[in-house]
């Protein structure tokens, strides 16, 4: 005969198994352990109530602790012995003694004598996984239904596609904590033991801003790039000194825009990528003249004539006619 696994379980004190029964999805394995035990070891994080507690630890089929849980009062509490029935709930038989009642798991019952027979019957636990989507789906998405301590492997996914306005998603189905960080809950590999919430995660799109330069001016970006959906994005134009006069166009994806006032420019809730561009941007005309071409300037001179020999010229041609 072939050992197909083997596992030890327990604390730093005593721990016993001294039954098992057969459960959904695997086994169970009943007994006690000691208060030492408890804190410590594969008991860390669960404190026992008295001197020994009765325990039931659920194996999965692999030899995996699908959960474990302790039961007992102030005194000796034992399960020597276990049952599961038709519905999947395992059901315990053991003894407890009288310093146990009324104390711990025993509140509200009295014992009846120095060691009093117990039964219990533990139910089997059913987790609910339900999904969070962010009202972003036509399709309602709700819940499902998983065995306690099992690892779920069907995932539902909406039947319409993975996107939000200004945002992308991949798909996958998160855990958050209580920091609002996300944690990736992988189907099939990660085990629930109580109910749960799973978010689809959301990264915000940003979009690239190109700044077309060009001769005669700068154009300078005065808030972050890339930008993210839905936020604004502010540059500013300059014209160079000797540029200072031209009669420029100021572009946003080809769409001129009014020119404003300091040359500082706000494009609000920007939701696509962004290329901002000039035109029209020339140098100031050049009007002043130069040494070498006033030299180059050839005079028009008028001749001077005596007004008295003028108008005897004109009395002359008079008396003639």
């Amino acid at each position: 005969m072939t050992i197909i696994w083997k596992k030890n379980f327990g604390g730093n004190g005593h721990d016993y198994f001294y039954g098992v029964t057969s459960a959904p999805n695997g086994f169970a394995a009943v007994g006690y352990s000691t208060s030492l035990s408890f804190g410590t070891g594969d008991w860390s994080g669960i404190e026992g109530e008295g001197i020994t507690d009765s325990i039931i630890v659920k194996y999965d089929e692999s030899g995996s602790i699908a959960w474990k849980k302790s039961f007992g009062g102030k005194g000796n509490d034992q399960y020597p012995g276990a049952t599961t029935d038709r519905d999947g709930n395992i059901i315990v038989v053991g003894h407890s003694d009288y310093r146990s009642f009324d104390t711990g798991d025993w509140i509200g019952i009295k014992d009846k004598g120095i060691f009093d027979a117990v039964i219990i019957k533990h139910s089997r636990t059913i987790c609910t996984i339900s999904f969070d989507p962010n009202d972003e789906f036509t399709d309602e998405i709700s819940s499902m239904k998983v065995e306690e301590g099992t690892f779920p492997r069907t995932v539902l996914r909406p039947s319409g596609t993975w996107f939000k306005t200004g945002y992308t998603g991949d798909g996958e189905w998160y855990t958050r904590t209580d920091d609002n960080e996300y944690e990736l809950f992988t189907f099939g590999s990660t085990r629930v033991n109580e109910d749960i919430t799973l978010y689809l995660k959301w990264d915000i799109v940003s979009y690239d801003v190109k700044l077309t330069q060009g001769s005669g001016y700068t154009l300078t970006a005065l808030s972050s790039v890339p930008v993210e959906y839905g936020n604004s994005f502010t540059f500013e134009f300059n014209l160079d000194e000797e540029y200072s006069e031209s009669l420029y166009t100021v572009f946003v994806n080809a769409k001129p825009i009014d020119i404003a006032d300091g040359g500082q420019y706000t494009i609000e809730n920007v939701t696509r990528p962004i290329t901002v561009s000039v035109s029209g941007v020339m140098p100031a005309p050049d009007i002043s003249f130069s040494e070498e071409r006033k030299r180059t300037i050839i005079p028009f001179i008028v001749p001077c004539i005596p007004v008295a020999a003028v108008l005897s010229t004109l009395l002359l041609m008079r008396f003639r006619k």
